[in-house]
């Protein structure tokens, strides 16, 4: 199966997972190199594809840097910017968008998100087992109720932290601050 942000490759002596990604022709002079390559320093190839997108993204997010560019509220691009490089050459760009043309950003709403919805939707996408979903349903369930709410949005680090004390208090642990 071929995937369209490609995959983490193997270094074929020590089995550690890299990411490795072509610098588009009119970035080179910006960038200074024709391929970037980054050690995601694990060999599970699970954590691999997650370390993989993410710093896919960071490049991406500096190429669009680079290259000017102005995104709309969806991420798509808006304008393509000209503009100079660290070396004084100008970059290409593609055709510039006149800004007042340009609706601007529709307002954020953060609107509250399901934990259990959440999890219903991974466990879908990620076809888990109906063993899995099963087992692990009613932690999910147990967490909502245990924060007294079911807004994944709201949901902090320090709630975590209380639900990670109050389980070690009822089977007698002491609690390890993280």
């Amino acid at each position: 199966m071929v995937h369209a942000f490609g995959s983490p490759k193997r270094h074929p002596r020590s089995g550690v997972f890299f990411l490795r990604k072509r610098v588009p022709d009119r970035l080179r002079k910006a960038v200074g190199k024709r391929e970037i390559k980054i050690s995601l320093r694990t060999r599970d190839p699970d954590i691999a594809r997650i370390r993989h997108l993410e710093q896919l993204l960071r490049i991406e997010q500096s190429f669009a840097q680079i290259d000017g560019v102005l995104l709309g509220p969806n991420g798509s691009p808006l304008a393509y910017i000209e503009i100079k490089s660290r070396t004084g050459v100008a970059m290409p760009a593609a055709p510039l968008v006149q800004l007042d043309q340009v609706a601007p950003p529709a307002p954020v709403t953060s609107a509250p998100v399901s934990l259990i919805g959440l999890f219903e939707s991974y466990a879908a996408e990620a076809q888990l087992s109906p063993a899995t979903v099963k087992r692990w349903a009613p932690l999910i369930a147990r967490f909502a109720a245990h924060l007294g709410h079911d807004n994944a949005r709201a949901v902090r680090r320090d709630d975590v932290i209380a639900w990670k004390d109050s389980l070690l208090k009822e089977v007698g642990c002491a609690s390890v601050g993280l």
